[in-house]
């Protein structure tokens, strides 16, 4: 079947000949193509089995945590990286450029092509606006060649092809003028003759169906013309005759009329029907007027309507001859469209560059990841104010970056603006920084956010595990990884142990040691900076007047507080639970005799220091008795004053 569809002696060439599998689906794929179209597949393009071997694997976590092409709010594409940077003139680019977002590459030779493109469009302006102007005019090529060779292509799109095509030519013209990679312009195929057989046949502005008439040029077929020569002379007959019986029957107001059911007649209102000639035949009866016809009408008629239904199969005979003809050439189509969509996405790149102030980032095989001043692209393009850019700085030495600070303070927009530069970068775009340095990354993984799935039986937590267990058991040193608050989803010692165990499992582990960001509030794991590999870094924030400022600014160090009642407060929390969470924390902090988070663990006696730093929520009647042990003065106390005292507070109790 493959090799039928395909004119194919052999599978070799499509690399399947030894894969049952793939060689099966790609036959079933063709059966049903051909049952559902009813119609030639020729226009197909020879299949090609894409590996992953030149691009970056994304699975369906990361394609959905970054929001690449659609949005987890209402699953569209507002708010998504794909709206961000699409300012693409064609429906071919906007289709390129989302495919492209979906197999980022991982071969440096063809990262840097793309880029070198760009910066062809982004030193040479006036060329750029030319270029997207009449890109702007160039209608769906791919679509229209598909339709032609399905033989769905109307009149007025193949009239909408002749444009495009002519505004092909004059775009590559223009590109080849202004120097742009001419070896490869040149080696397009000529549309002209396409061009002119379209505009030989064609009206400029035809029918909407083929099987209406007024499709075809005169000139085109001598036939035709005598058809259309028949049609005119007839309407010319019948305005004679009108104003011929007009005058004799006195009946000023005398017109020939027509419909599709009774064809050409005299209608007459019901004031002049005393002057109605004797000749006159009547058709039909209305409320307010009356029908006639005459031979000479109905000899008319035979003439025109003959000419008119013998006109129109001609035309459309002619025309699907045209289309045929076109379907013929649809490789030509099919080459042009692919050129116009390569170029397309990145004079969209230069155009994002110029309008947004994006850089062109440098493209590195080493294990390193720079990025100065970098900018969310997707929250960028939202905001009515300025972003406010951080820096990431991540190499061998320090390729585990802990991020802490408060809720609402930008760590989970931190981490994923660096991962979307990264894949940016890597799609040959230019970047939203002021300069970057990419070590090329073989895939990016994310555990970002809380979602369940109860189809499956799975919860919040099992999911988040899973995701995390993807994450360590397939990543490689060259990978990216973005971890936001693991181990929420439990108890706090659970997930604080488990958050701990992968933090170590990543820079404990050779053949991983992957690039990791990772957000928390755990506090205890900043303890982890004094092993090779781990940095802390914070979001800092500013308290003013019994409120928090947050600075959005990624600073060296660990925060010791999150905040969260702060961010309960702007919420619009009622105040009385406002005001009782902060007694509870208080008396929490003041139990522990640290900030809620600053416990320091080690290593080595991690099971044992969480046990003695447990956290527990004070019962309020129990707060007398812990403000009378607190005050107890143990060293001025004999046995017998203790005994007492311990039995006065059991009373209390």
């Amino acid at each position: 079947k493959i090799k039928a569809a395909f004119g194919l002696s052999s599978l070799k060439g499509l690399g399947i000949e030894e894969s049952p599998l793939l060689s099966g689906c790609l036959s079933q794929a063709l059966y049903y193509l051909e049952d559902t179209q009813k119609e030639s597949i020729s226009h197909l393009k020879i299949p090609q089995i894409r590996r992953r071997d030149g691009h970056m694997f994304l699975d369906i976590a990361t394609i959905k945590n970054l929001e690449l092409a659609v949005n987890n709010l209402d699953q569209t594409e507002r708010f998504t990286l794909l709206e961000a940077i699409d300012c693409a003139c064609t429906p071919m680019g906007k289709r390129r450029l989302r495919r492209w977002i979906m197999e980022p590459l991982i071969i440096q030779e063809q990262i840097e092509f793309r880029l070198s493109r760009a910066d062809f469009f982004y030193k040479h302006p006036s060329l750029l606006r030319e270029a997207r102007k009449i890109l702007g005019c160039i209608s769906d090529l791919e679509r229209t060649g598909a339709r032609l060779v399905l033989k769905k292509a109307q009149p007025r799109e193949i009239v909408a092809l002749k444009h495009s095509l002519t505004y092909a030519m004059q775009f590559f013209k223009a590109l080849e003028s202004g120097g742009y990679d001419n070896e490869r312009i040149s080696a397009l195929p000529n549309p002209e003759p396409l061009i002119t057989d379209i505009e030989t046949v064609m009206l400029e502005e035809p029918s909407v169906m083929p099987d209406e008439g007024g499709l075809i040029k005169p000139g085109v077929d001598a036939r035709l013309d005598e058809y259309l020569a028949s049609k005119r002379d007839g309407k010319t007959w019948l305005l004679e005759l009108q104003k011929e019986e007009a005058e004799k029957s006195g009946i000023n107001t005398l017109k020939i009329k027509y419909n599709r059911v009774f064809g050409y007649y005299f209608e007459i209102t019901k004031s002049h029907l005393s002057n109605v000639p004797v000749h006159f035949i009547k058709k039909q009866t209305l409320a307010n007027a009356e029908r006639f016809t005459t031979e000479k009408l109905q000899s008319y008629e035979q003439i025109i309507l003959e000419a008119e239904e013998k006109s129109a199969a001609l035309e459309q005979e002619i025309f699907i001859s045209l289309r045929e003809r076109l379907a013929c050439a649809i490789k030509i189509i099919q080459q042009l469209a692919c050129e116009i969509a390569f170029v397309d996405v990145i004079a969209s790149y230069a155009q994002n560059a110029l309008e947004k102030k994006y850089c062109c980032p440098q493209i590195t095989d080493e294990n390193i990841l720079f990025i100065k001043n970098g900018r969310h692209p997707v929250i960028e393009s939202c905001l009515q104010s300025d972003f406010i850019p951080n820096d990431l700085e991540m190499n061998p030495d320090y390729a585990v970056h802990i991020i802490t600070g408060p809720n609402m303070s930008g760590k989970s927009t931190y981490l994923r603006q660096n991962a979307l530069i990264v894949l940016m970068a890597q799609i040959g775009s230019w970047v939203p920084a002021e300069e970057a340095k990419i070590g090329i990354v073989d895939r990016i993984f994310t555990r970002i956010g809380a979602s369940d799935n109860l189809a499956r039986g799975e919860s919040t937590f099992l999911v988040e595990m899973a995701e995390a267990a993807n994450i360590l058991n397939n990543a490689t040193g060259r990978s990216l990884v973005i971890m936001d608050e693991i181990g929420r989803g439990t108890s706090t010692y659970d997930g604080l142990s488990l958050a701990w165990a992968i933090i170590e499992y990543i820079i404990d582990n050779p053949q991983l040691s992957c690039k990791t960001l990772f957000a928390t509030h755990y506090h205890e794991l900043t303890g982890l900076e004094k092993f090779r590999g781990v940095k802390n870094f914070n979001v800092a924030v500013k308290e003013w007047k019994n409120s928090v400022v947050f600075l959005k600014k990624v600073i060296c160090g660990a925060a010791d507080r999150s905040y969260g009642i702060h961010v309960a407060k702007l919420a619009g929390m009622p105040d009385e639970v406002i005001r009782r969470a902060s007694i509870i924390l208080k008396d929490l902090e003041s139990f522990s005799g640290k900030t809620a988070g600053a416990i320091e663990c080690d290593l080595g006696r991690l099971d044992k220091q969480c046990e003695k730093d447990q956290l527990f929520f004070v019962d309020p009647h129990t707060e007398v008795v812990i403000e009378k042990l607190r005050s107890y003065d143990i060293n001025n106390t004999t046995p017998v004053e203790a005994l007492n005292f311990l039995s006065a507070l059991k009373k209390d109790l």
